[in-house]
């Protein structure tokens, strides 16, 4: 079990893909929403919202995690304009 925690700053997102051991009662909450890790389906989410995990000791899990630069960030134009607007933290 992984307690609730947060990254520091909003400029990315989140990417798991199931690789092995999906199923059972190994799960991802993220804020109030609860996923399920699938075999070869991918979930996406801004680790800046307090998220944590509970995994099922009973299968061996395998995830494949990748962290990538936020959509809305992706370039410096687009960065420079949420830092200014207020919309990227800290700031």
């Amino acid at each position: 079990r992984i307690a609730f925690h947060q990254a520091s700053q909003n400029a990315r997102l989140t990417i798991h893909l199931c690789l092995h051991g999906c199923g059972g009662e190994s799960r991802i909450q993220i804020g109030m929403k609860s996923l399920r890790w699938e075999l070869g389906k991918v979930n996406v989410f801004d680790d800046s919202f307090l998220h944590r995990v509970r995994i099922d000791p009973r299968k061996e899990r395998w995830i494949l995690h990748v962290m990538t630069t936020h959509p809305g960030m992706d370039t410096p134009a687009k960065f420079e304009e949420a830092m200014h607007g207020g919309r990227l933290w800290p700031s």
